[in-house]
Parts: structure tokens; sequence; C-alpha cells
């Protein structure tokens, strides 16, 4: 049986609604006023359209130090909102329906000797609508009680959120799958300085972020070994490769692992725009992911419409290449 690990971006989201880092970039944008960030920290906004950059400034330099609260602030309205996006989703849609019954149950420990999914997003999507279609004993978040997620179209309470303190990975759990959030939730707090804040791993240096958080560490390592492990098979959605700490555990993968990618883009600028862009350590995915790989041009929605005939091509392909054990 092969080790098949699903790896998930903000593409994946994107497809119910949820805004990419540029479209997050104007809701940050759209907020700076309001928060009462100094003339210093708004004059970032005139030449960087990149909010993670503005972030690692912020956090990092001395003479941001008094925007530092009120930028929290903004980034975590900024992920409300996106919880609000989510929510009202419906999840009787059929391809939310399909998105669990037939995708994520290929990713149950019936079908897969890993029965992982890892995750770069931090919104609520999974947990909201999957464990309604999957049960809720369907999935759960390593090191973590199994606190009920909110229904669909609830907003978050406090019943909703989880302090991550010394919680670390144990393996041996008995549900399908495991979810692994690699940089943190929307819903999770971490006690930094006696003050709780969102634990959102976000920055140029996130592997630093990951570092400080033993959970996030362990599942860090979980990861690696996954990618080590003999006929691995990775289904890559909604990742643009711009995180170079993850591009590089996945160029370090085992010699026969695969990546099957699905991504709307053709693949003549998928390959321009994302492969052969270097990453901020100046790596290119193109040279050592891109030859072990496979490609899908289709999105979500593509590939789970019974009458849309390049996502059921997309589908037939997907299951002779990935899924055929």
């Amino acid at each position: 049986m092969a080790n098949l690990i699903l790896l998930t971006g903000a593409g994946f989201t994107h497809n119910f609604g949820a805004p990419l880092a540029s479209q997050m970039m104007s809701i940050i944008f759209n907020y700076r006023k309001k928060f009462r960030l100094s003339d210093k920290a708004l004059k970032l906004f005139n030449g960087d359209r990149d909010y993670e950059n503005i972030y690692t400034k912020i956090m990092s330099e001395d003479r941001y130090s008094n925007d530092r609260e009120p930028f929290k602030q903004i980034i975590q309205r900024t992920y409300q909102e996106l919880d609000d996006i989510v929510r009202h989703q419906n999840s009787h849609s059929t391809v939310i329906k399909n998105i669990s019954s037939v995708l994520l149950k290929k990713f149950t420990k019936k079908n897969s000797d890993s029965g992982k999914i890892f995750t770069l997003n931090q919104d609520l999507f999974i947990e909201r609508f999957h464990q309604s279609n999957l049960g809720h004993d369907g999935i759960t978040i390593p090191g973590l009680m199994n606190n009920p997620p909110p229904k669909n179209g609830d907003e978050l309470t406090d019943k909703h959120f989880i302090t991550i303190d010394d919680q670390r990975y144990q393996d041996g759990s008995n549900h399908d799958f495991s979810y692994f959030k690699l940089h943190g939730s929307l819903n999770w707090h971490i006690n930094v300085d006696d003050q709780e804040d969102v634990l959102l791993v976000l920055g140029a240096d996130k592997m630093k972020g990951i570092k400080s958080v033993p959970l996030l560490n362990d599942y860090m390592s979980v990861f690696e070994k996954e990618l080590r492990e003999r006929d691995t098979k990775v289904l890559i959605i909604g990742y643009g490769f711009a995180d170079d700490h993850i591009n590089e555990k996945l160029a370090d993968a085992h010699d026969g692992a695969e990546f099957h990618i699905i991504c709307p883009k053709n693949i003549s600028d998928f390959y321009d725009d994302v492969i052969c862009r270097p990453g901020r350590s100046d790596h290119y995915p193109r040279d050592d992911i891109w030859p072990k790989s496979y490609y899908y041009a289709c999105n979500l929605r593509e590939l789970f419409d019974p009458e849309n005939g390049m996502g059921k091509h997309c589908l037939d392909r997907l299951d002779k290449n990935y899924f055929k054990q």
C-alpha cells in the first residue's frame, strides 16, 4: 500500500471563497488606519504588497515596537473575516460532499499507510465541514483534545478556542486520519509574555516560529518523516511553493517520492510563475521537485463536477496515477 499524503495551501479553500495572500493584503490594508498604526508603519504599505514582509518588519524591528499590538489585532480581525467567509459555505453542496466522501476518505488509514493530511492553512474549513460529513470521530488534530468544532454557519465563541501550552504529538490515534496544521490555526492561542496571542505562524522565518512551539515542531518532524518513507505520493492542492522550509522538506523526500499537483493554471504558466520562481533563499522548485511531479490543470470545483469534462479527465488521471495502488 502506498504512503499517500495530502498537502494543502491557501488555494485549497480559495475554491470556496477564502482569500489568497494578495486578497488578505487588501483586507489588512483597509484596517491599517482603524487600528492607528504609526506613520512609520503606514509607510510600509506604500512599497510592499506582501503582508508577511510587513509583519516581519513590525515584529522584529525596534522602531515599530508600538505598532506590534495594533498589527496583531489587524491580523486577528483579518482572520476572523476569513472564517466568516468560510463558515457561510453550503455544507450540502455536491462539491463539498464529494471532497469529504471521495477525496478525504482516500487518505484514511484504510486506504493509505499514512492516514495523515498536512495543511499550511489556518482556517477552519476542514473542521467545520468535513467533521460533519465524515463524522466527528473521523478526524483528529494530534496532540489536542477533541474540542467540537463550530457548526456550519456558527460564529466562533470562547469554547472553540484552544490554548497551546506544552502539548506534544503522540502517534497511535484510532481516528481515520490525522490533520496536521503546520502553521497553527486561527482558533489556537499561545501564551507569550503573560498574554494570549493567536497562534499563527507568519513572516519571513516561519521555521523560527515553528521551532518555538513544541507541538508545531513535532508536526514538522512528522511531515519530514512521512516524506522519507518508501512509496510516498504527495497530493498537493493550493500550495504556491513560496515557503522555503516546506520546499526544502519536499526536496529531501525519498528518491522514489512523487508529487501530484492540482492547480487551475495551465502547465506553462505554472512552470514559469511558480516552479521557476525562487523562494526567499533563491531555491528553485524546478531543480528537485518538478522532475518528480505530475500536473493536473483544474480546480477542486471542476474536479468534482460530474458535468465538467476537463475535471472528469483530471479525476480519471488522478485515480490512475496517484490513487491506484
